[in-house]
């Protein structure tokens, strides 16, 4: 069964791996269960890194601004919805979140 992020989720869903078999060179492939996401020069591997976790950080991003709601400062909650925001493509309304 699908949570609710996951039925509203506009990007291609996770989980994203780097796909050693590609990394040739100086290039890192990301990839989903239906094809690649990106492909990233780095010869360290840390920002392909980042990148492939980046549905995981999203959702977990998510869950712990529920938890914040209500019980942790307002600052904070603000400062999750609008990296949130950003991440689903909605910078412009991210920028008009109140900063606390």
């Amino acid at each position: 069964m699908k949570t609710q992020t996951e039925t509203q989720t506009k990007h291609t869903p996770g989980p994203w791996t780097i796909n050693p078999e590609k990394q040739g060179g100086p290039w890192y492939r990301i990839e989903a269960e239906n094809g690649w996401v990106a492909q990233v020069p780095n010869p360290a591997g840390t920002n392909a890194a980042l990148i492939a976790a980046a549905p995981e950080l999203l959702e977990a991003l998510k869950w712990a601004s529920e938890r914040v709601a209500g019980r942790g400062s307002f600052e904070d909650y603000m400062k999750c919805q609008r990296a949130i925001a950003k991440a689903e493509g909605m910078e412009a309304q991210a920028e008009n979140l109140p900063t606390g």
